[in-house]
């Protein structure tokens, strides 16, 4: 699996399983090969639609790591994205 291919897969797995949670187009923020667990990393940003309107954008600002297998292209998991270590 190439890296465009591990991006677009890595977009539409969160799409899938956010399908209820009001998440907009996921963007890319970066990506890195894991060479240890043979994993793409990709790590994609996205807004979610304010459940309160009173609530401001900012706040509804997500990222999430999505790691890819590399020789199946099957998606392994998906995890907040450490914003401490940033």
């Amino acid at each position: 699996m190439d890296l465009k291919a591990a991006i677009t897969t890595a977009k539409q797995h969160l799409m899938d399983v956010f399908v209820d949670e009001s998440v907009t187009s996921p963007q890319l923020e970066e990506v890195w090969f894991d060479e240890v667990q043979s994993q793409w990393c990709v790590t994609l940003g996205f807004w979610r639609k304010p459940t309160n309107p009173m609530i401001g954008v900012l706040a509804n600002r997500d990222y999430k790591v999505v790691r890819i297998d590399a020789l199946s292209g099957k998606p392994i998991s998906i995890r907040n994205r450490d914003l401490s270590a940033a």
